[in-house]
């Protein structure tokens, strides 16, 4: 079977293009895909406010060309085939463009996930995890996790390649990341270099005694403002996105820089952050 490809810019500095495969064509000889479960930045806001009184320890970390850290295997791959100047190529990484694909990352990275949240004092934790997502008819929203004393006391959250933990308690809190850490590097997944935020306490607080920093999940940073009644937990779109499209809707101005480049870039940031 063959399939087209394109690409889309990713950054500028220096000129990168993300290629995506399009799988639109192969797909229709596939059935439809169960929704993947994902928390959405309303969903993480709500979660926050039941833990916004208490001091909240943040890890976000975002996992390397994650599709294209799953190879295919056998005769999957020949799925998986584009035309390119007169010649055929095949991938021999999970593509970005077939419909199964978020699915498949999805269940894939919870199992590392949820090896680390649950305790399975037998045998292999990762095997014993991927039998409970294949068991499951689909993957957790996100995970809840628990003290000794049975209370709620944060959740993760998981969007494909990007990771979340939010835990009120410090010693969950740093056992939970070594343990994700530690069955990621097991299972071969790699982080993205720099990807990693680790925001504690008075971090969160914008009008806190320490500058502000936030945590940036999901294109979105979040923080807490002390009220009356409690805190609350506050949003706002990462300054540094819209810093860039400050930039790219300013070259947009001028006719003789504006190029296909320019324009999908300057839609993707405007789709990821209002649609």
């Amino acid at each position: 079977y063959l399939s087209s490809y394109f690409q889309v810019p990713k950054s500028d500095h220096p000129p990168v293009d993300r290629t995506i495969f399009n799988g639109r064509q192969l797909s229709t000889h596939f059935i439809t895909p169960p929704v993947v479960n994902l928390m959405d930045a309303p969903d993480v806001i709500r979660r926050m406010h039941s833990f916004s009184n208490r001091k909240m320890l943040c890890h976000v970390l975002d996992l390397r060309h994650w599709f294209h850290q799953i190879r295919v295997s056998g005769p999957t791959r020949d799925l998986f085939n584009i035309r390119c100047s007169q010649r055929v190529f095949r991938w021999e990484v999970l593509p970005m463009g077939w419909s199964f694909s978020p699915r498949i990352c999805q269940c894939l990275a919870w199992t590392a996930i949820l090896a680390s949240t649950t305790p399975y004092h037998n045998g292999d934790g990762l095997q014993q995890a991927r039998a409970e997502i294949r068991n499951s008819k689909d993957p957790p929203r996100y995970v809840i996790l628990r003290n000794n004393a049975g209370t709620d006391c944060g959740f993760i959250s998981l969007t494909y390649d990007n990771v979340g933990v939010f835990v009120d308690d410090a010693t969950i809190f740093r056992a939970m990341c070594d343990k994700i850490h530690r069955n990621f590097k097991t299972a071969n997944m790699v982080n993205k270099d720099g990807s990693e935020q680790v925001c504690q306490g008075a971090d969160l607080f914008i009008d806190g005694p320490t500058p502000y920093k936030g945590v940036s999940f999901l294109g979105v940073q979040y923080g807490k403002r002390r009220s009356p009644g409690g805190n609350t937990v506050i949003w706002r779109h990462d300054p540094s996105r819209l810093e860039k499209w400050k930039v790219l809707s300013a070259k947009l101005l001028e006719p003789k820089a504006v190029t296909y480049r320019l324009i999908a870039q300057t839609v993707g940031i405007i789709l990821w952050h209002y649609t």
